[in-house]
């Protein structure tokens, strides 16, 4: 798309809205403790975006509608949870799934978006949230092929220029209404007793932290008006379809990345063979050999992570990089990360029961029920993975990338970590 030929409609009305969220998020978070407001803030930004679409005459793809439901869930989940990991994931994703909203609003095809759609869309959504409103309102050209309107166009310069003319008289009288009051002020004891309390009541002796609140309101509202004009001045999946478009060519051949997962492989193989004893003796394993819990728990955790996390993304980069023209080809390598992914299983089944040892003897903690509910999603994630590799829908690694993250998150604030740990406690 053209994005020359976008032309807002409306600007004051859209100055204007963005101002107010500006001012609603230093009344709502400035000196303040974040609890309910959050929910209020971001429940309010999004009806400013649909609004603001509106008035240009555009509504969002229905797909996008999707994912207002998780969008909701989180920002309602942060009036709800306390607990410092699920506020910052509840948080967390809200503004991802926001920013993804704004990104799709037109194409609606973000359950198709590969790992490079997400990393250059992120790139574009921060540089327009920074840059676009100043492009935006300060100029821009009239749409090709189409008829000029000289009423509307009059009618959008004067609503914009009184907006501005507004705040600019505003910024000129204070300090000239201030100065002539403080001057009149001493030629009179009443209406300085008066102009006292004025000032008292707006605190004016605090004119340093105004003048930052005001900064900060501006700075707010140029984000919020950037991320609305990235989501409606053009469509940006135009380009996201069912075809392998690549940013990198693949320049390794299967018998380079046969050799480094046959590698692999028989390593994890020969690790889990003489390690067996070791990885399912349970607590007679760990009085045998003279470990603590604490260790059991704590080496089985860091190969979680190694293993697991990191075989993910050497098959992710793997089947990237690869060049699998041929069936044989697809099928060797498909065959490779499958059975790499299931000695991986084992290793995740390993952990777990170290994890439920360490639990059984101490108890719960808010890292132990985190890991614990990580190794669930990590293992779906794989198994995902395998599932689209056996079946060739590769392009959906990230959405299953994606569902693993916002499930993990979910389920943090469905258990309500705190609560499970009292609960836990008690039995």
């Amino acid at each position: 798309a053209d994005t020359s030929a976008f032309t807002l409609k409306r600007k004051s009305l859209f100055v204007w809205t963005v101002l107010f969220v500006g001012w609603l998020f230093d009344f709502l978070f400035w000196d303040k403790v974040p609890g309910i407001s959050i929910a209020i803030f971001f429940i309010v930004m999004l009806g400013a975006g649909f609004f603001l679409a509106r008035q240009q005459g555009l509504t969002p793809a229905r797909s996008t509608l999707w994912l207002l439901i998780p969008i909701l869930f989180f920002t309602a989940m942060t009036a709800l949870r306390l607990e410092p990991l699920t506020t910052f994931l509840n948080m967390s994703a809200a503004i991802f799934l926001m920013g993804l909203l704004s990104h799709s609003f037109l194409g609606g095809k973000w359950w198709q978006y590969r790992y490079k759609d997400y990393l250059t869309g992120s790139f574009f959504l921060g540089l327009d949230a920074l840059i676009r409103p100043i492009t935006t309102l300060i100029g821009q050209p009239k749409p090709e092929n189409a008829e000029p309107d000289p009423e509307a166009a009059e009618t959008s310069r004067r609503g914009l220029g009184s907006t501005l003319a507004i705040l600019r008289g505003l910024l000129i009288a204070l300090p000239i209404v201030l100065v002539f009051a403080a001057i009149l002020a001493e030629a009179d004891p009443i209406f300085d007793d008066l102009f006292g309390k004025v000032l008292d009541f707006f605190k004016i002796e605090n004119l340093g932290e105004y003048i930052g609140r005001g900064f900060l309101i501006l700075i707010v509202a140029n984000i919020v008006l950037g991320v609305i004009l990235h989501a409606i001045y053009k469509n940006h999946d135009t380009d996201v379809n069912g075809e392998n478009k690549r940013w990198l060519p693949a320049f390794l051949g299967m018998t380079e990345s046969g050799i480094i997962l046959g590698s692999v492989n028989l390593l994890f193989l020969a690790f889990v063979i003489i390690q067996f004893q070791y990885f399912f003796g349970g607590e007679n394993n760990i009085q045998l050999d003279g470990f603590t819990y604490a260790e059991y728990a704590r080496r089985g955790f860091a190969e979680l992570v190694i293993v697991a996390v990191f075989s993910l993304l050497l098959f992710l980069g793997l089947s990237f990089l690869t060049r699998r023209e041929q069936k044989r080809s697809q099928g060797a390598f498909s065959a490779l990360g499958i059975l790499l992914f299931a000695q991986v299983t084992v290793i995740l089944v390993s952990s777990l029961q170290r994890l439920l040892l360490y639990e059984q003897a101490y108890g719960f903690s808010r890292l132990r029920t985190y890991t614990h509910i990580f190794i669930f999603w990590l293992g779906g994630l794989l198994f995902a993975v395998s599932l689209l590799e056996l079946f060739r829908r590769q392009r959906y690694f990230a959405l299953a990338t994606l569902a693993a993250a916002v499930g993990f998150a979910a389920t943090l604030n469905i258990v309500n970590v705190d609560a499970f740990i009292v609960q836990r406690a008690e039995q």
